[in-house]
């Protein structure tokens, strides 16, 4: 997994078989934490966004 920001946005880039599981799935996410330096963790959760429907 990989992170970069420029430009006002945030990219995260995941391996095509983890994308293609979590979309083809029920699977609602997934997290990762990458160091982004010496003792700075960078923790990522990535979602689903579902429809709340009641």
């Amino acid at each position: 997994m990989r992170v970069s920001y420029g430009a006002g946005a945030l990219t995260v880039k995941v391996p095509a078989a983890l994308a293609s599981h979590w979309t083809t799935t029920d699977q609602n996410g997934f997290s990762a934490t990458l160091m982004v330096a010496e003792d700075q963790p960078l923790k990522i959760l990535i979602e689903k966004d579902l429809d709340c429907r009641h």
